[in-house]
């Protein structure tokens, strides 16, 4: 048995996912936000839990877990908020030391990057005590490579004697043998880690590359993930605008580009909901008009056409075009369990608060199966022992009469 400690552990997606490969159990799940420590705790009885600053915490007083993983705040990696960032900058150097002259503006921003420094230090902690943690994961945006300091942090790590790999991974690219498969279009940087004395590395191959149907050589195959510029090892999935793709590993066909099987949103869509208002008809509460912004309604349209296209329906692909058709589909936002469901968490998994602490939530965590992939590649080294993986999944279901974007 190999135990488990979740640092920044938020609603459990991480927990949930580690904790479904054979062999582990979940030990400590540590958070800052009282809210999340008593959901996940609702999930994790079992288990024990810190709600604190990680930062002001004893580190050395933590027991020692066998497999450690983390999760540190991610907003002030990425631009989602609409603000542009500077941590590709050497002065950013400052957020962790202070002596080096510039001046930190943003004191949040601040807390959230040195909160990376836990990871090492949690990692430095167990060592001392001469009992190291055996294997682990860092996970974050994708943008988090940029940080100019990154590549001191992974040092850092590593000179605890730990072997260390970057993992660019989308979520709806991934199949748990426990957890299963989510909808979600989810890219995300992990960075696996485990102990060089061990004598093995983890078989990433087994466990990290989506089936995907070749037309050339018309049979499903192992997908090989290949970044389009050299030198780049970290980005998001997507033919056109990621920095990513799936290539056919086969030469026969000169390695085609090949998209993996992905569920379609109607796997999480709860029907029973009403529709939501028609997209060219929408008005805000006065009754006034609310139109889409435009980058929006690309997104729809776009995926109107995927959504077809995956299933299967190639001779529909010029039906759903045009915007006189994206106008007659209806809108509407996700509830919580739609958001639940698509990002992998169990339908019995318990949470409480308000919607709009659910949703926050439930997009901090990661995707169960992520997690759970992962976690089954680092136990097969850590153990020596093999792991099945999931099955070969079945062919897709039909969408729904209710086209989902």
């Amino acid at each position: 048995m190999f135990t488990l400690y979740d640092e920044f552990a938020g609603f459990g997606g991480s927990s949930q996912g580690a904790a479904a490969v054979p062999g582990v159990e979940l030990m400590l799940a540590a958070n800052h936000n009282p809210l999340a420590v008593e959901v996940h705790g609702m999930n994790f009885p079992d288990a024990d839990h810190y709600c604190g600053d990680i930062a002001k915490a004893d580190i050395a007083s933590f027991p020692r877990a066998d497999l450690f993983w983390a999760s540190p705040s991610c907003p002030p990696w990425t631009d989602a908020r609409g603000v542009r960032r500077d941590f590709d900058r050497s002065t950013q150097g400052v957020l962790f030391d202070p002596a080096r002259g510039a001046v930190a503006t943003d004191p949040k921003v601040a807390r959230a990057r040195a909160l990376m420094e836990e990871i090492p230090r949690y990692l430095q902690a167990m060592h001392r005590k001469g009992r190291p943690v055996l294997a682990g994961v860092v996970e974050n945006v994708v943008q988090v490579r940029k940080w100019d300091e990154f590549g001191r942090r992974r040092r850092e790590i590593e000179s605890h004697g730990y072997r260390a790999r970057l993992v660019a991974l989308n979520s709806m690219h991934v199949t748990g043998p426990a957890t299963g498969r989510v909808a979600q279009s989810r890219d995300r940087f992990y960075m696996p880690f485990w102990l060089a004395e061990l004598g093995r590395d983890p078989d990433w191959d087994k466990w990290l590359r989506p089936k995907a149907y070749c037309g050339h050589c018309e049979q499903v195959v192992d997908a090989l993930q290949v970044f389009k510029k050299t030198g780049v090892d970290m980005g998001k999935y997507g033919p056109t605008t990621g920095q990513y793709v799936y290539r056919c590993p086969n030469r026969t066909c000169r390695h085609q580009l090949v998209e993996p099987e992905v569920l379609p949103a109607s796997t999480v869509a709860d029907w029973s909901l009403p529709p939501g208002q028609r997209i060219g008809e929408r008005v805000d509460a006065q009754g006034r008009p609310d139109p889409l912004a435009e980058a929006t309604l690309a997104r729809i349209e776009a995926g109107l056409v995927r959504t077809l296209t995956t299933a299967g329906h190639q001779s529909l692909v010029g039906w759903p075009t045009g915007r006189a058709v994206v106008e007659r589909c209806t809108f509407g936002m996700l509830a919580t369990h739609e958001i639940a469901a698509g990002m992998g968490f169990a339908s019995d998994y318990q949470v409480k608060g308000s919607k709009r602490d659910q949703v926050r939530g439930y997009g901090n965590a990661v995707t169960p199966p992520a997690a759970e992939v992962l976690m089954s590649a680092l136990v097969e080294a850590v153990s020596g022992e093999d792991l099945a993986p999931a099955p070969i999944a079945a062919t897709l279901s039909q969408p729904n009469e209710r086209t989902s974007v």
